[in-house]
């Protein structure tokens, strides 16, 4: 049986007071600036027992990172790569239109 520690009792929707557990030693995310804000005096260093639990929580994307696999390298064209210089060049017929009216469309602007 593993040994727990009970670190809070909460009250849940104004019906029930609900007791949360918890194993030692398991991860814990860092207390909330509202509760910093708003705690007692007394609660002040109650904080400081569960220090070495909030180091285990923001370790846990590290943790995770390493466990999770690597995924496989897709293949690429590195060793056969694909050439485009023998494609043909078209010429931009539409762009030498434009140029042919330029003046024409110069014209328009100042109107």
């Amino acid at each position: 049986m593993e040994v727990t520690t009970q670190i809070a009792t909460v009250r849940v929707y104004l019906q029930a007071w609900k007791s949360l557990s918890i194993n030692n030693g398991c991860p814990l995310p860092p207390s909330s600036t509202e509760w910093k804000l708003h705690r007692s005096e007394e609660a002040a260093t109650w904080e400081d027992e569960f220090l070495d639990q909030h180091d285990r929580f923001r370790a846990l994307p590290e943790i995770e990172d390493k466990e999770s696999p690597v995924p496989p390298k897709k293949p690429t064209n590195e060793d056969n790569p694909i050439m485009f210089d023998d494609t043909p060049v078209k010429e931009n017929e539409e762009f030498e239109d434009v140029l042919e009216h330029l003046d024409d469309l110069l014209l328009l602007d100042e109107i």
